[in-house]
Order: C-alpha cells, then sequence, then structure tokens
C-alpha cells in the first residue's frame, strides 16, 4: 500500500479554478480575434524544386576551385595551412541548384541549393581542414543567409513553414560582400552537415510570408481544418522586449526519459490570452497580454533569479511563480504579483536539507509544477537532494500569504516529470517515477492530507552484475535495478466528473526480457479512467487494482520487477484503453501526449515520431469513458512541446509555444 502523509488541518475557502477554464461571455458580434481566425489562411509553404545536381570536391585552398552557379566550397585554413590531404580534409558534396517556390504564390520564386553530408570525413576520424561556404552575391548591399531545415532538426529556431524552419544563419554587411567574386559565408561549417539541408539569401529587410499580418506585431497562419476542429497560429512578436526562449528547438525523439518542465505560461483573459515568459537572455520574467482586439501588451515581472520554473494563476488574475538561481547552493523564491505585474509578496524557500532539500535544479531531469485553486498553491518540485539522489515533493502554500499549509512531502523517486490539477475538492497530481514507485503515481493532496496510488506501471531492465549492499549481502545479476528509463511519456490528469481521465504514451509489452535498449517497441497512446476514490482503495504492490480503473480496457498479465534493494515486486495493469497501434518502433511512435476536457468530451494531441524525428501531428476526440474515439485527425505543421500545456476557454484550446524569436500561439476550435 503507498503511503498516506497527514499534517494538521487548516481552511481554506475561495473559487475554483482549474485549467478548464468558463467560456467567455458571448459577445454581441466577433471580436478581432475570432475575425482573425475565420479569415486565417492555410501556411505559407516552400517547396524545393531541383534544377540540376552537381558533385564539387571541395579542395580549393580559401577559395573555391569549384562552383556550381553562385555557391561555392572550399578548405578551411587549419593552424598552418590548408590541408588537403584524404587523411586530414573533408570532401565531397553533391550539391543541387534549384529553386524554392511557394505553391500558394505567396512568395517569389528563390534561388537555392541543396547541399549533402561530406561523402569522406578523413580517414582518421579527424578533420584538420573542413569546409566553408561561399556566395557570390548579386549587388553591394546587405544580405541574410538563411537555411530551410526539416522542422525537428536540433538547433532549428526559425520561421516555422509549412515543411520546414527556416533558420537565419548569417548577416553579410554590404562592406564584407566581394564585388564579382565569391564571399565567405561565416558560421557555417558544411563538413559537420548530418543531413541534407537547403541554403538560400535575400537582401537584408526582406521578409518571407510565413503568415497573414491581422495586426501590429500579430500575424496568423491556418494550420489545419476538418469536420472536426479547425487549428491556427498566431506568431506574436516581442522582440522589442526580449528573446523567447526556444521551446522546440534541440527536442530529443521519444527515446529521451528526461522532457524536462513547462518554459511558458498561459492562461485565457477576457476572450485573449496572457501569457508568463522568461527572457532567454536575461534575467527577466515578461508577462504578455493578447486581447480579443489583438492588441499585445508586454510588461516585465518585478523578479527573477535566473530561471522561471513554474507559474499559476488565480481566479482574480494574480500571479504566482517559482524562480531560482542556477548552479550549487541554489536560492529559490515564490512571488506574488498582481494581473499587470505589481509585486504584492515574496517569499524565500530554504533549499537546505532540513527544508526542500534541494542542491540543484540545473540539470532537465529536474522540474517544477504549480497550480491554484481554493486559496492554496500545490507546488510539485522535482530536484536533485544534497544526498545526490534526485527525487520530488509535493507542498501545499496559502496562496494569500505564500505560507505553508503542508510541509514538502515525497512523491516519487527518481521522478522525471509531473501535472497538477484540481477537481473540486482536492489537488490532483500525476508523476513518473521509476524506483520508489516505478510507475506512473496519482495523489490526491489536500490540507492535512496526502494519499498516492501507482495507476500504471511498466516493465525494468534488471543489472547484469552483482551488487554488495556493504552488510555481507551480495544481489546476484538479474536479481535488483537501477533502471531510470520508463519507456513512457506524461500526458495529462483531468477531472471528469466521473474519475480522473489520465493519458500517457508507453510500451505496451510488459516483459523484462525485452528490455536492451531506450526504445524497444512502439510507443501508444495509453488512457485510463481513474476512480476518483483511488485514495480509498488499498494496493499490494504495484499491481493496480481492478476497481480502481473504470475504463472497460485491457488488463496486462501480471509481472514483477526487482528494485534497488532486491525486493521482487509484483505489477498489472488494469483497464488500458489503447486508442494508437504503432508497431514499427523505427518508424512510428506517439509522442508529447496532450489532452484538455473539450465539452463533454475529451481532446487529444500527440505527435508521431521516427526513433528521432517529427513525421506529423494529430488530434483524437474520445468519451470519457475511453469510448467513441473520432479517428485520429491531422493537425498539419502544428508542434507540441515536451513540457507544453494547453488551456480551455469555451470553445477554444490555447497553446503556447516559440521558436526563439517570437511567441506562437496555437488555438484550436472545435467545430
Amino acid at each position: 500500500m503507498m503511503p498516506i502523509h497527514r499534517f494538521p488541518s487548516a481552511a481554506a475557502t475561495v473559487v475554483l479554478w482549474t485549467a478548464i477554464a468558463l467560456a467567455p461571455p458571448v459577445l454581441a458580434r466577433k471580436s478581432a480575434l475570432g475575425l482573425a481566425l475565420d479569415a486565417a489562411k492555410p501556411l505559407s509553404l516552400l517547396r524545393f524544386h531541383q534544377e540540376s545536381t552537381v558533385f564539387v570536391p571541395g579542395k580549393g585552398a580559401g577559395a573555391p576551385d569549384e562552383s556550381v552557379g553562385g555557391l561555392g566550397i572550399a578548405l578551411i585554413y587549419a593552424q598552418n595551412n590548408y590541408w588537403s590531404s584524404d587523411l586530414w580534409s573533408a570532401r565531397g558534396y553533391r550539391v543541387a541548384k534549384g529553386e524554392l517556390r511557394d505553391p500558394r504564390g505567396r512568395n517569389d520564386s528563390i534561388t537555392a541549393y541543396q547541399i549533402s553530408p561530406p561523402s569522406f570525413s578523413g580517414d582518421f576520424r579527424f578533420v584538420a581542414s573542413g569546409n566553408d561556404l561561399f556566395f557570390r552575391f548579386p549587388d553591394a548591399s546587405d544580405h541574410v543567409v538563411y537555411s530551410l531545415r526539416k522542422s525537428a532538426e536540433p538547433g532549428a529556431h526559425g520561421i516555422p513553414f509549412g515543411n520546414g524552419r527556416v533558420v537565419e544563419e548569417a548577416r553579410i554587411a554590404a562592406a564584407d560582400i566581394v564585388p564579382n567574386g565569391f564571399t565567405l559565408v561565416p558560421g557555417i561549417n558544411l563538413h559537420q552537415l548530418e543531413e541534407t539541408r537547403i541554403f538560400f539569401h535575400l537582401p537584408a529587410g526582406r521578409e518571407l510570408a510565413a503568415d497573414s499580418k491581422v495586426a501590429p506585431g500579430v500575424s496568423i497562419a491556418r494550420l489545419a481544418s476538418n469536420r472536426f476542429a479547425r487549428a491556427s497560429r498566431f506568431s506574436i512578436d516581442v522582440s522589442g522586449h526580449g528573446v523567447p526562449i526556444d521551446t522546440l528547438a534541440s527536442q530529443p525523439g521519444p527515446g529521451n526519459p528526461y522532457p524536462g518542465g513547462q518554459k511558458i505560461f498561459c492562461e485565457p483573459e477576457d476572450g485573449g490570452v496572457v501569457i508568463v515568459w522568461k527572457d532567454a537572455l536575461r534575467r527577466i520574467i515578461w508577462l504578455t497580454r493578447v486581447g480579443p482586439d489583438l492588441r499585445v501588451r508586454t510588461v516585465r515581472m518585478p523578479l527573477c533569479l535566473d530561471e522561471l520554473g513554474a507559474a499559476a494563476r488565480d481566479p482574480l488574475g494574480n500571479w504566482y511563480y517559482l524562480t531560482y538561481t542556477k548552479g550549487s547552493d541554489p536560492k529559490m523564491m515564490l512571488v506574488k504579483t498582481s494581473p499587470f505585474g505589481k509585486p504584492i509578496r515574496r517569499r524565500k524557500l530554504g533549499a537546505s536539507d532540513r527544508k526542500f532539500d534541494v542542491a540543484s535544479l540545473d540539470a532537465s531531469w529536474n522540474s517544477a509544477r504549480l497550480h491554484h485553486a481554493k486559496g492554496r498553491l500545490c507546488l510539485v518540485l522535482a530536484r536533485v537532494m544534497h544526498n545526490g539522489h534526485q527525487g520530488s515533493t509535493i507542498t501545499l502554500f496559502r496562496s494569500r500569504n505564500l505560507r505553508t499549509v503542508n510541509p514538502p512531502a515525497q512523491n516519487a523517486s527518481h521522478s522525471f516529470d509531473s501535472r497538477v490539477v484540481h477537481d473540486g475538492s482536492d489537488f490532483l497530481t500525476m508523476s513518473l517515477g521509476d524506483n520508489y514507485p516505478r510507475g506512473v503515481v496519482t495523489n490526491k493532496v489536500r490540507d492535512g492530507f496526502h494519499a498516492g496510488r501507482v495507476a500504471f506501471t511498466y516493465r525494468t531492465r534488471h543489472a547484469e552484475t552483482a551488487r554488495d549492499l556493504g552488510d555481507g549481502t551480495v544481489l546476484p545479476p538479474l536479481r535488483w535495478s537501477n533502471d531510470n528509463r520508463t519507456y513512457t511519456e506524461l500526458g495529462d490528469i483531468v477531472p471528469v466528473g466521473k474519475g480522473n481521465a489520465v493519458l500517457l504514451s508507453s510500451e505496451r509489452s510488459v516483459s523484462n526480457k525485452n528490455t536492451t535498449d531506450a526504445v524497444n517497441e512502439s510507443r501508444n497512446l495509453a488512457y485510463l479512467l481513474v476512480s476518483p476514490k483511488f485514495d480509498e482503495i488499498d494496493q499490494n504492490q504495484y499491481v493496480v487494482p481492478r476497481r480502481m480503473i473504470l475504463t472497460k480496457g485491457r488488463d496486462s498479465r501480471r509481472f514483477a520487477f526487482y528494485d534497488y534493494g532486491g525486493r521482487r515486486l509484483s505489477q498489472q495493469n488494469r483497464g488500458v484503453v489503447w486508442l494508437t497501434r504503432y508497431n514499427h518502433k523505427n518508424r512510428e511512435h506517439a509522442s508529447r501526449p496532450k489532452m484538455v476536457r473539450w465539452g463533454n468530451r475529451l481532446l487529444i494531441l500527440w505527435e508521431k515520431w521516427t526513433r528521432d524525428q517529427h513525421v506529423s501531428t494529430h488530434g483524437m476526440i474520445i468519451e470519457a469513458s475511453g469510448r467513441g474515439k473520432s479517428g485520429d485527425f491531422d493537425l498539419g505543421p502544428l508542434r507540441l512541446g515536451q513540457g507544453q500545456r494547453f488551456v480551455v476557454s469555451g470553445r477554444r484550446v490555447f497553446g503556447v509555444s516559440a521558436n526563439g524569436r517570437q511567441l506562437e500561439l496555437t488555438v484550436i476550435e472545435r467545430l
């Protein structure tokens, strides 16, 4: 049976607020936001049309010895020479000249060059002289060099187009351009290309038409439309204030066990949205409002230590957020502000082992989640402790004065991801644990009370070496484990009246034999409806009680694992409804699952991935029972961040991400 923690009780009142907001008042006429959504045009595309292909050796000493139209490739000077020997140089690029064309005619054709990775990279796996890129520019004016990359490629921060992301690679000043000759493009090392990339250049000031401008600093594009929903994206220019953290760059594939926390926070407000985000380059937190009139207002929040860990809002519009310093001996601060960023209260949270026991919050496996309801704040904090171990705790605070109601109580160890919501009476949390417990643990938390149960569990890779416990006991091979992989991604937990809807992405097999890799089979969407009284049901080890799961799905067979201390623990999943049927581990996985309550049903979003590349993004509508699936529908180039959270206002679902240059507000409307 999972532990139950009890604390002295305290009274709590106020208004219920969950991620499922009430619909805004019905207006006599549509707002500017609504009109823009109705009139949104499909996202522009850039497609490469090949004209000719040439193999370029790239052996020129500092200047191209062979070119393809206006592009050249040459050796890089290294130490004291241009190393052209096959032992010390990269060489051999297949270059296709062609044009980038927008089939909808929203952009003029652009001369472009598609370059493949080098065919040879040195005999000793060491490249002294790599290869630089050169362009012949048409005139001596400022130019910008771009690349068109696959949308999931790490580092692709740029403007999203329908079939990739346009990334600014370099700016070339007019004074640096070689008249009638080739000009070096700094910072592009072609010998480091791992995938084919398309390069092109444009005069500075010429903008690509990705979206349609609908208001100052705001543009929109339609991402997808079908009989169930339509998805659009507003691009919001905040460059006059700061640089948002890129939430889509460098995101690894489904095998990554550390999804990281939420970076940008969004809530609906009076027909628009309000967004809290951290500047990527400075210790500044910004609050951006996008009103129903599409007017954008951005103000600076009062305090930022180094990082923004989590944020939440109350029904009055006041904001609460956790900010902290990086490095050892971190400082943590819980801050309360007015709806417009005026400071109201702040509280230092002790990091010592007698308080929150935080030695570090830097790594990607440390994260925080914060939620407000009924005059309380619930904080789930995953961190490295002073003893070197990683785990998470759950704490309740009074939102009025930020004082502690329930002190930090152990949640899961290790804990790599979490969620927190409110069901009208209690806070509900969901966390991904790898050993204590090994499973998805759901908690019910209120003043003086904390109870947890495992709702879903997964297989384990056992250690292949013996382990000496130091007390004369030696655990033999395959009789203990320290498997940090969970083969699972958290989706969301959503109260639905009849129970608590839980969405995951996981491997269906429960066999411990086939756990040789981070990805052993395709990941599929798993749905559960957990009893609202799960805390009152006894649990024997990690065997999920049948009456705890209300969905009429599939029960797994009984299985077991040996924990870090060598105990053999029984496991079994109950009532799982598998919503997808992917079955090729190298080509298809359900990843980044999201779920929100949409009217009387549930909207589910996910990305389809290969092992390491995004393929497409999908949606599905189901009943709370797990039945009545709509079938999945394509959501076009919509991308879902790993820590991203979606919120609901009436018939609209909002989600915010950023591409390193601007905020991207996704709006999905129920049709």
